[in-house]
């Protein structure tokens, strides 16, 4: 007896557009060989990754995701390979040049929340939302130990160069210290109340800079045993000091590696610290919250520091001799504070909240590349001199995708045109090659439809006006107030001459 079946047409899709960058993931300067010209920066687009040149405001690049999204991205050292990490809790290893998969690791179990190379390229270590921290072998293609200890989501992984040790922060509140060859944590910090959102190692991994889910960035002193450092053994009493049992201790002082805290940074925002980054010259520190204020500090040398301290203590003995408390053979005591160190040198202000930031160094000046929460992407060139610092923008990734949700979508009848609007402009897109053709400033789409003849298009606002572009042009023609309230459908009668709109329990017919 034969079975019939009931076949089903499957429908896969046909492409993507609109999209300059996720918001879920971080951006990334292109370094090295793979950037060939300076102003290459990569971004998360849903599944993909897009390479874009910031200076044409084009797409050179995709690196084509399968079903599930990107949440991090990291650069390997030499700038021919990036690390990719998905919302399945998988990581891909690519080659800029060839835009090719090369390796892939599935060890997470939840989404990829960190990425870090180590410094010669040849190992990664990943951190995800399942609390777990990983380290791969690149070259072999293997995991060689996985990290238990952090009971939240891991939200920054780095080397330490001088020693064969990890540094991990968590919203748990805690930042560890493992070593790797014991696969241990023989350090935890536990002093913060807050989640800790990032952290960044300086002054050859002397200092230690942390930033939790409050306005301030505390500063940490390193110190290291010499003989820890050069072999990287780490002693039986540090190790007995903190176990994975009693992980919330605080190390011993007699441990190989010793964190003491010098005091905090207060920041000109209110807002959390979301990221954290130095530049790869180890001079300049940014940071930003969740809001539009991007803040960047700069690291004093040992001579302006001796001079602020001699201005201070010379502030301090003139306070003394006008209170009475001495004369001019009095000595002053002045301590050195974290504020002597590190200083704020400049802050600008982006149109929308800031998501991520990365940035480089360049023929005497920065180059600072934001990503925002509104799809677009901003670069700055940031010039720092004696007497001043100075930021302009040198480039806005925006023409390719609307800056708010998009609320109606409509196709032209000869099916070689797509229009979208949002909340302030209309795209008119050319179906076949995904570009945006035209960009129009419009009032709050809500319904939109292509008039006979595909010349022209009608948007329907939540104002309750009809706005009549031309299409070849990219041009308001007419605005025509429709109703009192918004116009949320648009129809054509059976003999295209008469349009009718619709609004909430009214309609109206316009020859």
């Amino acid at each position: 007896e034969m079975v019939l079946t009931k076949a089903y047409l499957r429908y896969v899709s046909a492409g993507t557009f609109g999209i300059v960058a996720s918001a879920k993931c971080n951006v990334v300067y292109v370094r090295g060989a793979a950037a060939r010209k300076s102003g290459r920066v990569g971004v998360a687009a849903l599944e993909n990754v897009h390479i874009w040149d910031t200076k044409t405001g084009e797409k050179v690049g995709v690196l084509l995701g399968e079903k599930h999204e990107v949440t991090c991205v990291a650069m390997s050292p030499d700038g021919r390979h990036m690390a990719v990490g998905y919302n399945d809790g998988s990581v891909k290893i690519w080659e800029l040049e060839t835009q090719t998969n090369s390796v892939t690791f599935s060890g997470h179990r939840k989404a990829v929340s960190a990425l870090q190379y180590d410094e010669n390229g040849t190992r990664l270590v990943s951190g995800s939302k399942d609390t777990d921290v990983i380290v791969w072998d690149i070259v072999n293609e293997a995991g060689l130990y996985r990290l238990k200890g952090h009971k939240g989501m891991i939200t920054q992984c780095q080397f330490m160069r001088k020693c064969d040790c990890l540094v991990t922060s968590s919203k748990d509140t805690f930042v560890k210290f493992w070593h790797l060859d014991t696969q241990h944590c023989f350090l935890t910090l536990v002093e913060h109340r807050n989640e800790v959102c990032d952290f960044v190692l300086m002054l050859d991994e002397s200092r230690l800079i942390t930033g939790a889910t409050d306005s301030e960035l505390r500063i940490w002193n390193i110190t290291m045993d010499d003989q820890f450092a050069d072999s990287g053994e780490v002693r039986q009493s540090g190790l007995a000091a903190l176990t994975d049992s009693d992980s919330q201790a605080e190390s011993p002082e007699n441990g190989p590696v010793r964190c003491q805290f010098l005091g905090s940074l207060r920041r000109q925002s209110r807002e959390r610290v979301v990221s954290v980054r130095m530049d790869p010259s180890g001079q300049y520190i940014g940071c930003h919250g969740a809001d539009t204020l991007f803040e960047l500090y700069s690291l004093r040398s040992e001579a302006e520091i001796r001079r602020k301290l001699k201005k201070k203590a010379r502030k301090a003995r003139r306070k003394r001799e006008v209170c009475g408390d001495g004369g001019d053979d009095v000595s002053v005591e002045v301590t050195r504070e974290v504020s002597d160190e590190f200083h704020r040198i400049h802050s600008l202000t982006t149109h929308s909240k800031i998501r991520s930031f990365d940035f480089v160094e360049r023929r005497g000046h920065l180059e600072l590349v934001i990503l925002l929460h509104d799809n677009s992407v901003e670069l700055y060139r940031v010039t720092v001199t004696e007497k001043a610092v100075e930021s302009d923008r040198k480039a806005w990734l925006v023409q390719a995708g609307h800056r708010t949700d998009v609320r109606t979508v409509c196709f032209s009848a000869d099916d070689s045109c797509i229009l979208s609007a949002s909340n302030s402009s209309v795209k008119v897109w050319n179906r076949s090659s995904l570009q945006c053709v035209h960009t129009v400033d419009s009032g709050y789409a809500v319904s939109s439809m292509f008039v006979p003849g595909d010349r022209h298009a009608l948007v329907g606002t939540k104002a309750g006006e009809l706005q009549l572009f031309d299409v070849s042009s990219g041009t308001l023609l007419e605005t025509i107030s429709a109703h009192g309230g918004a116009v949320w459908s648009m129809c054509l009668t059976p003999d295209r001459v008469r349009l009718s709109t619709f609004t909430l329990n009214k309609w109206s017919a316009i020859l």
